[in-house]
């Protein structure tokens, strides 16, 4: 019974990096279910599976976007956190900052779902890339 007792804090070490590893690898890979469900009115199995395939095909720029995009939340919080002790400006400031750059990552969000989805599916470039011509890419009536 003695030499097992010896192995257990390097099984249970190896135990708890092993649930990290899957809790990481299952945020990465369910990151856009969310984003399928909302954009593609997709059943929560069919969003799983979109934001699998999606993560599988684009696992670099993917694990990027989440690193950046927390990066700029945790980075700005910190600094709304001090702005925000400056009550009532400060507090009011902050409270439209916040919500301004949430909005913006929100859409960050989107945006990074639906045009690597498009790629994926094999969706005409137009509907994804930038134009080059310097046109908006509407071609409804113009004002």
């Amino acid at each position: 019974a003695v030499p097992i007792l010896l192995f257990l804090p390097a099984l249970a070490t190896a135990l708890a990096f092993g649930l990290f590893v899957l809790s990481f690898l299952a945020l990465v890979f369910f990151y856009f279910v969310t984003a399928g469900i909302v954009l593609d009115k997709l059943s929560i199995r069919e969003g799983i599976a979109h934001s699998v395939m999606l993560v599988r095909n684009n696992f670099g720029a993917t694990l990027f976007f989440i690193l950046l995009t927390n990066l700029i939340a945790v980075g700005f919080s910190i600094i709304l956190s001090s702005i925000g002790r400056a009550a009532p400006v400060g507090t009011v400031t902050a409270i439209l900052v916040n919500a301004y750059i949430g909005t913006g990552l929100a859409m960050a969000l989107l945006v990074f779902y639906r045009t690597r989805w498009l790629k994926l599916v094999g969706a005409p470039a137009a509907l994804y890339e930038p134009s080059t011509d310097g046109s908006t890419g509407d071609s409804g009536p113009g004002l």
